[in-house]
């Protein structure tokens, strides 16, 4: 490579770009899904398209703090005039976005190899592929999430005010995106008060109380509830803070690449207590959790969103025995990730006898270059917690944590070399999640088109629409507002009950069913390949319902 500094960041910055859109793009293009909606984006969809077409925002489903991203896509949807690949393209820009600022935010702590390999753990998030070509929030809000955050350390160590200014205005568009955008400048903010760059803290004071108004009135603009009826929602239940510790799990498995480096190079100072400790307290946590090491959405054995889209049984991407080596692999990031933090503890509080050294320790700690990244996490891991109480946390929800959680560990580590004997284990397990992410991304790719072809086949056999539930991406598009206490649909699916207002005429299925009043019309034995390209050929089931307010199923 080049001996220019700032060209060989240029050219590592554009491969990382490349790979992480260029990717998602080709897919996308391949199994002809641009512009089809995924997961829960079809309500960011509807609205932004009412805003293009009415001037008013109305989003007719189940999210808050979006409104943000309704009118940055505007000027997108006005480019295409109306046409939906404005959303893909939205969606792989500002995946662009975050990809370059989780780089440059990397590149202020690391050298270039440590950089690159932070964000290739972005990147090979298993399901982040997949949601680069959506219109979901999260790629945005984890994009302005890192951007901001690298305004705040050029902020923390030049003391340029602009650099503040940009990060709180940056936060709060993030805020009215995704509420958790907040703790970027609560973490700024944090740091800020402790060791204030511009050697006096009642200007951070005044910046802070400023920044706090502007995130209060921002949260009260950007929320739209959903009207009644219309929402596929969760009811508050306090036993999900045990799934928590699938949460911190899917974390540490994302980072172990970088845990294997730093494990590598502070092997000698762990003691054998904190390994048996923290086994003890993984394995634990996980057995009373009831659940695997993997808390699923994006990255699941039956693929991205898992069984949850769609009627039937959806059959296994790869095999068991990957799947059982991934899970194990989970197990053992968490494990060694728990004894580093153990370790790190005890350095940083060991022998502390007293509240005052305590807090005096403390102070110190927040002295340290990275302060502002390890606070950001704890308050966005506090933030998942108490949002855990009011709906399930998802894997997807951890992107802006992998960029921090792994700078630290990286530079914990010392410099990273390109090649070398105490790479290998770190580029074994960064192919381990590359694969998962290919997984992911192309079944996903494949599979969303593939049901979204279904409900169009529904339509030309003669089934209106709003009849049809071919998924619950077409369901949610197609279903017009619920009636208040109308009756549930009883036998299928969760979707359908709380998004269809017309009688379900035809179903699409993973699998043969055998429901009462639905006669098989169609089996598409070829419907997608399980990996976009390769592998086996999955098949699809369309099932018209013998009702008289429907049209008869074909043959009768």
């Amino acid at each position: 490579m080049t001996r220019n500094p700032i060209l060989r960041d240029v050219v590592a910055l554009a491969a990382l770009v490349l790979i992480g859109v260029g990717i998602p793009l080709v897919l996308v293009v391949k199994a002809q899904g641009v512009g089809l909606p995924h997961n829960d984006d079809w309500v960011y969809m509807l609205g932004a398209t009412n805003l293009y077409r009415s001037g008013a925002i109305s989003m007719p489903g189940h999210s808050a703090a979006a409104v943000g991203q309704l009118i940055l896509a505007q000027p997108l949807l006005h480019l295409a005039n109306g046409n939906p690949w404005a959303f893909t393209a939205f969606g792989l820009g500002m995946t662009a976005l975050g990809i370059a600022a989780t780089y440059l935010l990397a590149r202020a702590f690391l050298g270039l190899a440590g950089a690159v390999l932070v964000a290739l753990l972005v990147i090979a998030f298993p399901g982040f592929e997949r949601q680069a070509a959506t219109f979901m929030t999260d790629g945005p809000a984890f994009a302005l999430e890192m951007l901001s955050l690298l305004l705040g350390v050029v902020w923390l160590r030049s003391g340029r005010w602009a650099a503040f200014a940009g990060s709180m205005v940056i936060a709060l568009i993030g805020v009215a995106i995704r509420e958790f955008a907040v703790i970027v400048p609560g973490a700024v903010l944090g740091i800020s008060l402790v060791r204030p760059p511009t050697g006096t803290r009642r200007g951070v004071v005044v910046a802070g109380v400023l920044t706090a108004l502007g995130i209060v009135a921002v949260l009260l603009a950007s929320r739209t509830p959903p009207p009644a009826g219309a929402s596929v929602g969760f009811k508050p239940d306090a036993a999900r803070i045990l799934w928590l510790s699938a949460t911190l799990t899917t974390f540490a498995a994302v980072l172990l690449p970088a845990i294997l480096l730093a494990v590598g190079r502070h092997l000698r100072v762990l003691n054998p207590i904190q390994f048996v400790v923290s086994l003890a307290v993984v394995m634990i946590a996980l057995a009373v959790a009831g659940v695997g090491p993997l808390i699923g959405n994006t990255w699941t054995a039956t693929g991205t969103l898992g069984r949850q889209v769609l009627s039937g049984i959806r059959p296994l991407v790869g095999n068991a025995i990957f799947w059982s080596m991934s899970e194990n692999l989970a197990v053992l990031a968490a494990v060694l990730g728990l004894a580093l933090v153990l370790a790190w503890a005890y350095a940083v509080f060991g022998g502390t006898r007293t509240i005052g050294t305590l807090w005096r320790r403390g102070l110190e700690a927040a002295q340290t270059p990275t302060a502002v990244l390890a606070l950001f996490i704890l308050g966005y891991g506090a933030a998942l917690a108490v949002a855990n109480w009011r709906m399930p946390v998802f894997d997807r929800d951890l992107y802006p944590m992998v960029p921090a959680g792994a700078i630290i560990l990286v530079r914990a580590a010392g410099p990273v070399r390109w090649l070398g004997r105490a790479q290998v284990a770190t580029y074994a397990a960064l192919g381990w999640l590359a694969v998962s992410a290919a997984m992911m991304a192309t079944n996903s790719f494949g599979y969303d088109a593939a049901r979204w072809r279904a409900g169009e086949a529904a339509v030309a056999a003669g089934y209106a629409a709003s009849t049809v539930d071919a998924g619950y991406e077409w369901v949610g598009f197609h279903a017009s507002p619920r009636p208040a206490n109308a009756p549930g649909l009883p036998g299928l699916t969760g979707y359908d009950n709380a998004l269809l207002s017309a009688m379900p005429c035809a179903l699409v299925s993973n699998s043969a069913l055998a429901l009462p009043h639905y006669t098989l019309i169609h089996t598409d034995t070829a419907a997608y390949r399980e990996f976009l390209v390769i592998g086996p050929r999955e098949r699809l089931y369309l099932y018209g319902l013998t009702d008289p307010r429907c049209p008869p199923p074909a043959g009768r």
